[in-house]
């Protein structure tokens, strides 16, 4: 189980998509991975979520100004 910010965030985050049917969290690399059944589609890491994006899918968060998770 994460500790501190994260375990926080995760939970703040896991009652936001409390109607997603099949969402879990695993340990990852010293984060929080976050699936869909068995599909990835987001990494909590220091109290912030991002989610996997592909080329169609970029543009718009980085329009918002979103950066891409760093290990």
């Amino acid at each position: 189980m994460p500790s501190g910010k994260d375990k926080d965030f995760l939970e703040f985050v896991l009652d936001q998509l409390g109607t997603t049917p099949g969402i879990v969290s695993r340990r990852m690399f010293g984060a929080i991975g976050l699936y869909q059944d068995t599909t990835f589609f987001a990494i909590i890491d220091d109290g912030t979520l991002y989610f996997a994006t592909d080329g169609e899918t970029r543009a718009p968060y980085e329009a918002r100004g979103m950066k891409p998770f760093e290990y």
